[in-house]
């Protein structure tokens, strides 16, 4: 009598949030639970494929593509799947009836414990769609239960989103907003020598704040409106709540930042050279183009594509009838060339 061979299992052992693979014990109960159903069948275990995933719709699932590209081997690693429950393997009914497709195609067999569906069984094939659709229903009103708490608590001007505006508090027990004093302090005395003429960036370096961060501060976050954005596409949702919360600066001195930081927008361009004088007086229609090299080696220039150049000879634009050695038909140490290229 020929000895039956020891079947080779994979153990899919996964949970959604990663709360829960840090700090729960669903992953451990689920591994010990494969364990002793794998051992009464006296077979043994012998990939793991365990971790944080979301089994439904839209996430990407890596421990469950690794498992069936190894499943596809010559050599597979394991001869048959098992999980601790049939939402364990998806909820999403569409993948998961192609993964159990992709399973049978490659001879793997298929254990809810120490239970078979048989993959050639439409019966069971049947069972093993409904297990996931009600998986993805549930989930699914779950998200949407999320998704209309977050934004209810939010029309409550409650924080739901993220981390909360710089400088801000939220006493969450009382459901009341106040000021850190300390943040407040520093963006009162940052705004103030901003305004004078102060560069940002050092004030910046001098605080040890991030100085995009600061500006984004400065130019949007000192006010009382805090807008916070929900998106769902799976669901349709995408919907602003605007939040009110303490203002750190007051409304005068928001106005003089911004117009600071307009007026260092449109300042940081150099100045127009003599050689188009009709052209000095039109700075925004030029904002952010390049120049030609003489003013490059100047460090005035940017990367922006060549826009206006003048013909040899001082005809109009054409970059094609330049000479050898000449940059829009000008001599490249000219101090009269033309100012933009």
């Amino acid at each position: 009598m020929s000895k039956t061979k020891q079947l080779r299992f994979a153990g899919l052992v996964r949970v959604s949030g990663e709360a829960q693979a840090k700090h729960g014990e669903s992953l451990r109960t689920q591994h010990g639970q494969l364990e002793n159903a794998v051992g009464q069948m006296q077979a043994r275990v012998t990939r793991w494929y365990e971790g944080q995933e979301h089994a439904t719709p839209g996430h990407e699932r890596q421990l469950l593509e690794q498992m069936l590209k190894d499943a596809a081997k010559a050599k597979s690693p394991f001869d048959a799947i098992v999980v601790a429950d049939p939402t364990r393997w998806t909820r999403d009914n569409q993948r998961g009836d192609s993964g159990l497709d992709h399973l049978r195609q490659h001879g793997i067999r298929f254990f809810v414990l120490s239970q078979e569906f048989n993959l050639y069984d439409p019966v069971h094939r049947f069972m093993l769609q409904q297990f996931a659709s009600f998986g993805e229903l549930s989930a699914a009103l779950n998200l949407q239960k999320a998704m209309d708490n977050r934004i209810a608590r939010a029309k409550r001007n409650v924080p739901t989103n993220g981390s909360l505006p710089w400088g801000r508090t939220f006493d969450r027990a009382t459901e009341t907003w106040g000021i850190d004093e300390e943040k407040q302090r520093i963006i009162k005395d940052i705004a103030a020598r901003y305004i004078r003429g102060e560069s940002r960036v050092k004030l910046a370096a001098e605080y040890g704040l991030e100085q995009t961060g600061l500006h984004d501060v400065l130019t949007k976050k000192c006010g009382s409106e805090w807008p916070i954005q929900f998106m769902c596409k799976r669901l349709n949702i995408d919907e602003e709540v605007m939040l009110t919360i303490p203002a750190l600066l007051p409304a005068t001195t928001r106005k003089a930042i911004l117009r600071r930081a307009e007026k260092n927008r449109t300042s940081d361009l150099p100045a127009w050279p003599p050689c188009v004088p009709a052209l000095r007086e039109d700075r925004e229609l030029f904002t952010g183009t390049n120049y030609c090299r003489t003013f490059r080696r100047s460090g005035i220039a940017t990367n922006v594509r060549d826009v206006w150049q003048p013909k040899v000879g001082g005809g109009g634009g054409g970059e094609g009838n330049a000479k050898p050695g000449t940059f829009g038909g000008m001599p490249e140490t000219a101090n009269t060339c033309c100012h933009r290229a």
